[in-house]
């Protein structure tokens, strides 16, 4: 059987990615670099703050939490494996 995704998971891998990107905890939309989750329609999703404005680009589109947990672990992958 498969795990349920939680916004606590996801808000627990979003405060993770900030912190590799060196980001400090709370984000809001004058943080420039932070993700946030965002959800809409019943749907959950990935952005970040590109500036102090608030505006916002799209990292993982909306989708269901579990594709979204899944998409953001590997981008979580990818940006340790840049990093080595």
């Amino acid at each position: 059987m498969t795990q349920r995704i939680t916004n606590q998971m996801l808000d627990a891998r979003v405060s993770y990615l900030n912190s590799i990107v060196g980001i400090k905890e709370p984000v809001s939309y004058k943080t420039i670099g932070g993700y946030a989750v965002y959800s809409a329609y019943g749907s959950t999703g990935i952005e970040k703050v590109v500036s102090d404005s608030g505006a916002v680009t799209t990292i993982v589109p909306l989708g269901t939490k579990k594709v979204t947990f899944n998409r953001l672990c590997s981008f979580i992958d990818g940006i340790v494996a840049a990093k080595k």
